[in-house]
């Protein structure tokens, strides 16, 4: 069951090998705002799949620290726990994910989107920690927090398949 209220414990991103994702020139930077990177080839470390619900159940929000891939477990079991994700904007747009990625309704963005200009191209590491703090802030805010992780989870809930709405598979 998801926290509500403070305290929370740190901001956290689970993701092998953290800085080979997009974002590596401020992952150190990043830790400095309390955010705990977890994975293999990551700061903190390796955790079992087992403390997973635990860290989204207590967390202030997850930091998806990835500029490519899909939405991933990472982000579904923070989604489906109500804890508010904050992602780039280089993924959200190179994976489409507006449908479920919806900045200040079912997650906060940082950086600059995909586009034709930017492409692959540099993510704004100056603007990432900018936007990264502001969300940060924004999510210490209980009301917020709250409000950020519900829209994610019911988003989610609503564009997942189900049998009983989509029929077989």
């Amino acid at each position: 069951r998801r926290k509500t209220t403070p305290p929370y414990t740190p901001p956290f991103c689970i993701c092998h090998s953290v800085r080979a994702w997009g974002y590596g020139g401020i992952i150190s930077e990043v830790a400095d705002m309390g955010v705990k990177f977890y994975g293999n080839n990551s700061p903190a470390g390796q955790i079992s799949h087992g403390q997973v619900p635990g860290i989204c159940a207590t967390g202030l929000c997850l930091v998806h620290m990835k500029s490519v891939d899909c939405p991933g477990w990472a982000l579904y079991e923070a989604l489906l726990a109500g804890c508010p994700v904050v992602t780039g904007r280089l993924l959200n747009s190179r994976m489409l994910a507006y449908g479920l990625l919806e900045h200040n309704e079912t997650c906060l963005e940082f950086g600059i989107p995909a586009t034709l200009e930017y492409g692959r191209g540099d993510p704004d590491l100056p603007q990432c920690l900018y936007d990264i703090q502001a969300a940060l802030n924004q999510l210490n805010n209980p009301a917020e927090n709250k409000r950020i992780g519900e829209n994610g989870k019911r988003r989610l809930n609503e564009i997942m398949w189900r049998a009983d709405r989509d029929g077989d598979s």
